[in-house]
C-alpha cells in the first residue's frame, strides 16, 4: 500500500485480454514470461492471479511454463525462453508482462528456427516498441503521465486535493503477430 499519491494501472487486468485472446485463437497451453519480481508483494499477487484467471478458462498456464527473467531485459529473456523452447512439450503461445521480454522470446523462437506465429504466437504488454510487429496489450502510459504530473504540480503548489489513488484502466488490444496454434489450423484446414 502506497503511502503517497500514485496513478497505477492493473496488470492483471491487461494480462486478461492477452490470456482470452490467445484463448479465443485456441492457445491451451500458454507461458508466462515474468521478471523476478513476480515472487514478492503485489507482483506475486498478479501471477497468482493470471494463473488463476487462466485455469478458470480451461487454459493450461503457467507451471511448467513459467519463464522468470532477471529483469526487464530481451537478452534475460531471450536466454530463458530458448530453455523453455527447447522443450518437446512447449506451450503454444507465450505471454509476457513486458514488450522487451516478448522480443526476447520472439528472438529465442526464431533462432530455434520456430516461426512466429505460426509454431508460437507471443503477446506482450505495454506497446513501448510500436515499430515491432507484436501482438501487445497498450497500457495507458500517456493518460497515466497527465494524471501524474497534475498531481505533482498539486503537491509542490500545495494545491493538491486528492484523489490520492488513481486507477487508469483503458488497456486495449493491439493486434501483430498471433495465430491460432498448429494443431487448431490443422483441424479447420480439414474441414475446409
Amino acid at each position: 500500500e502506497y503511502t503517497f499519491p500514485n496513478v497505477f494501472t492493473r496488470h492483471l487486468d491487461a494480462a486478461l485480454l492477452a490470456i482470452n485472446h490467445l484463448k479465443e485463437l485456441g492457445h491451451r497451453d500458454i507461458g508466462l514470461v515474468m521478471t523476478e519480481g513476480v515472487t514478492v508483494g503485489s507482483d506475486q499477487e498478479n501471477l497468482e492471479g493470471i494463473v488463476n484467471l487462466g485455469k478458470a478458462m480451461g487454459l493450461n498456464i503457467g507451471g511448467r511454463y513459467n519463464v522468470i527473467c532477471g529483469d526487464y531485459r530481451q537478452d534475460l529473456a531471450f536466454e530463458a525462453v530458448k530453455d523453455l523452447l527447447k522443450s518437446s512439450n512447449r506451450p503454444s503461445a507465450l505471454y509476457c508482462c513486458d514488450d522487451y521480454l516478448a522480443m526476447g522470446a520472439v528472438e529465442a523462437a526464431e533462432e530455434l528456427g520456430l516461426d512466429v506465429p505460426g509454431d508460437l504466437s507471443v503477446v506482450g504488454m505495454g506497446n513501448y516498441v510500436p515499430q515491432v510487429n507484436l501482438t501487445t496489450v497498450q497500457t495507458p502510459l500517456a493518460q497515466m503521465g497527465r494524471i501524474a504530473a497534475r498531481m505533482l504540480a498539486g503537491l509542490v503548489f500545495d494545491t493538491f486535493k486528492g484523489p490520492e489513488h488513481v486507477l487508469v484502466n483503458d488497456n486495449s488490444l493491439i493486434r501483430g503477430k498471433t495465430t491460432a496454434p498448429p494443431s487448431v489450423r490443422a483441424k479447420k484446414s480439414i474441414f475446409r
